[in-house]
């Protein structure tokens, strides 16, 4: 129940940054995830599970690169918990539901080039994000909602909210 990741990966920050491309509900990844969220970073990650809950810690280089980045500055030290439950609901359908709380924090003041992902022209990096959320679906309807706080010089946050529904299980899905 206890594990090591080591290589390029992204850090914990919102449920959207932390999808995989391939299994993101919609075509792309929302403008406040793409303004805040950390980059890909060569990384370590120590994770344990226990009763339904996950623990997560590790820290990220501060060097960004589309291929290997390398170990540069002090980088950026990250965190998260979380608890899923899987129960049946009246109607016998399985009920998935998740909750977490992640934190990133940037060792690296102004010269991190991972902590947020795109730069926009002037702005300032982020010295602290939190984010946490919840998901849960049930049979044919779901829902994620995430609220997300990125704090610095420039300061921003959001709130995420989208219901779901199978229209055709497992082939098409309506998106709110």
């Amino acid at each position: 129940n206890t594990g090591v990741t080591f290589g390029k990966f992204r850090p914990l920050s919102t449920q959207e940054n932390n999808t995989p491309d391939a299994s993101l509900m919609i075509s792309e990844r929302s403008l406040l995830s793409n303004m805040i969220a950390p980059a890909d970073g060569l990384g370590v990650m120590f994770d344990a599970t226990r009763k339904g809950w996950t623990y997560q810690a590790g820290w990220f280089s501060g060097d960004f690169s589309d291929n290997i980045p390398g170990v540069k500055n002090d980088g950026l030290i990250n965190a998260g918990i979380a608890y899923e439950k899987v129960t049946k609901a009246e109607s016998g359908a399985p009920l998935r539901s998740r909750w977490y709380l992640n934190y990133a924090h940037s060792l690296d003041d102004d010269e991190s080039e991972i902590m947020p992902r795109h730069r926009v022209a002037n702005a300032r990096p982020f010295n602290n994000i939190y984010s946490t959320g919840f998901s849960t679906q049930q049979d044919r309807l779901g829902f994620l909602g995430d609220f997300t706080i990125a704090r610095g010089e420039n300061n921003a946050w959001g709130l995420t909210l989208m219901p779901t529904y199978w229209i055709m299980p497992g082939a098409l899905q309506l998106i709110g």
